[in-house]
Formats: structure tokens, C-alpha cells, sequence
């Protein structure tokens, strides 16, 4: 099959953060590719967070699915330009791209990826709009204060306003801040590891995004306001345990 590197780059940006590092679970130490005749969808976790990225910008017209390692993508992310014609030969063990100038042939991981569609909430009904950047910029700054160990950030949400608090008992740190938002929902306080976030809230591009919550213990549906033509991107993130704001 031939498609554009722009399609290749764009599922390896857009789901790598998400790869496993745990060898106990190897099928997730890469990019699923699930390729349909009408597209390809990558897919990656590490079952803390999940990434699904579909891409309809070209037509494979195969249909088959593989687990390329994070090593070949991080070579083909450095090799390909975006405006590349790529040849993607697969077999049943390994995958070789070529270009006018490179050549890289690469085997699959061995194993089962997850049924990701399975993963991903279908009903989440306390919606939250927000501009990117102003709430990347407030996990950030709060995040100082988290204790290291596992970054968690608190959030309130109620009255189209969020509430961010980080505290760290060991060293007696606290912050506080708060970020103005359109909220339709009950009034909820879950927590997410402020890591993952900004992760996150990097990876997303939009200048508003969607967050979708059912409740403290379901993961969250983070989502842009708007996809780019022929994409879908969505991403979930598993919830940290709060007792209290």
C-alpha cells in the first residue's frame, strides 16, 4: 500500500506518548495499526491512558493490523518528511517502508493488542469546555507543589469554573488555582496525575478542548473541540483516587 508520511507522522504524534514500558505487557510497548480499506487507525496505551487516532485521509484498500515497536516509529518519525510517498509492504511478521531514499524493515510485536473500542466510554454526560492552553498553563503551575511520587492534582468542578489543588503533606506544599470554563454537569471532584495531563493537553492542539466525565472512578474523555478533516482523535485518561477537595 502507498500512503503519505503525513499520515504515518501524524498517528505517531498523536498516540506515542501513550506506548507502554512495562515488558510484562509487550503487546503494548508499540502503535497498533488497525488498517481498514478506508483508513488506519493507531492506536496506543499503557492502561493508564489510551489513545485512538483515525485517520481517513488516505485509503490503504487492505485490510489487516499489526503492533509496530516504538524504536521503528521514533526512526520513521526522524527519516520522513511529510511530503513523502511511502510503500508499506506487510507480512505476517514485519512491515517494510520505503521511500525514494530509505528503506526500513521492521517485525511486529508478538501478541494481542486490547480491544481499545471497548475501552472508551460511550456515555459520559458532565461536558467540559476549555481553552487548552489556559488550563495547561494552571496544571503546570500547580503541579510544583504535587508530591513527585504520583502528581496528583485535584479538580472541582461547578459553576462553569474549575478548581485545581495540588497538596504534599511530606513537605507541606499547597496550591491553588482556578480556571473559568463552560461546564454542563453535576457538580464533581476527581483527580488526574498532572503528568498525564499536560501530556495530554500537549498532544491535543485546538485552542478549546472537550473533557468528558461520568463520575471520579470512570476515565475521562478528552476530546478537541474540533477534529481536522478525515481525523478522529480521542483520548481517555483512568482517574486518580480523591477523598476530598
Amino acid at each position: 500500500m502507498l500512503l503519505p508520511a503525513k499520515m504515518i507522522l501524524s498517528g505517531i504524534d498523536n498516540t506515542f506518548f501513550a506506548v507502554g514500558t512495562d515488558q510484562l505487557r509487550p503487546q503494548m510497548m508499540g502503535i497498533f495499526w488497525d488498517v481498514k480499506p478506508d483508513g488506519i487507525t493507531f492506536v496506543s496505551t499503557d492502561t493508564r491512558k489510551l489513545v485512538r487516532y483515525i485517520d481517513h485521509s488516505a485509503e490503504p484498500g487492505v485490510e489487516t493490523s499489526c503492533i509496530i515497536p516504538s524504536k521503528p516509529c521514533v526512526i520513521l518519525k526522524n527519516l520522513l518528511s511529510s511530503d513523502d510517498d511511502v510503500k508499506v509492504v506487510m507480512s505476517s511478521r514485519s512491515a517494510t517502508f520505503t521511500t525514494e531514499h530509505i528503506s526500513l524493515n521492521c517485525r511486529f510485536i508478538k501478541g494481542n493488542f486490547p480491544d481499545y473500542n471497548r475501552v472508551i466510554p460511550r456515555e459520559n454526560p458532565n461536558v467540559i469546555t476549555v481553552d487548552r492552553l489556559t488550563l495547561l498553563t494552571a496544571v503546570r503551575r500547580v503541579a510544583v507543589c504535587a508530591d513527585p511520587a504520583h502528581s496528583l492534582v485535584k479538580f472541582r468542578l461547578s459553576n462553569n469554573c474549575i478548581e485545581l489543588k495540588v497538596d504534599d503533606a511530606n513537605v507541606s506544599t499547597l496550591a491553588h488555582d482556578k480556571v473559568e470554563c463552560s461546564y454542563d454537569g453535576r457538580d464533581m471532584v476527581i483527580g488526574f496525575s498532572a503528568v498525564y495531563l499536560i501530556e495530554i493537553f500537549n498532544t491535543l492542539t485546538t485552542s478549546d478542548i472537550l473533557i468528558k466525565l461520568a463520575d471520579p472512578s470512570r476515565p475521562g474523555v478528552f476530546l478537541p473541540d474540533e477534529n481536522s478533516e478525515n481525523t478522529e482523535l480521542v483520548i481517555i485518561l483512568m482517574p486518580m483516587t480523591v477523598t476530598d477537595f
